[in-house]
């Protein structure tokens, strides 16, 4: 399973800002997606597995922090631990799904802290020519 998680995990961080809110009377509010791509594997085993995140130029904004049980599929339970060279700052987001191998699946964010105290949304896992990309889409 690291093997899979491992392979050319790179990638880009993109803020973006969708307007959200409208017929549910609440007001415009700012949501966030973000790409993070991962570097080198820092520690691997026993269903864990530590990367680098990086940004598109390559800079490290922190840590991905992957904890998956075996089956079928893997349950995964993953923190990125921003750092404060990351664009929405520094702090923790906090996701959970069944991971199947970057295919497309999306997995729910269940929390966060400091910067992304709060956070919800959801990420979704994909793969094209070795890299593999996290979106993560964070709601207001």
């Amino acid at each position: 399973m690291a093997r899979k998680l491992a392979m050319g995990l790179a990638a880009t961080l993109l803020v973006s800002g969708l307007l959200a809110g409208g017929a549910s009377g609440r007001s415009a509010a700012m949501s966030t997606s973000i790409e993070v791509f991962s570097g080198d594997v820092l520690k691997e085993g026993d269903g864990q597995l530590r990367e680098e995140a990086l940004d598109a130029d390559g800079t490290r904004i922190g840590t991905v922090r992957w904890n998956c049980a075996p089956g079928v599929d893997y349950h995964c339970t993953v923190v990125y631990d921003f750092n404060v060279f990351a664009p929405g700052g520094k702090g923790a987001v906090v996701v959970t799904g069944i991971f199947k191998g970057f295919t497309g699946e999306t997995l729910a964010v269940t929390g966060g802290t400091k910067a992304y105290e709060g956070a919800s949304g959801s990420i979704t896992l994909t793969s094209s020519d070795e890299a593999f990309t996290h979106t993560l889409n964070l709601l207001p």
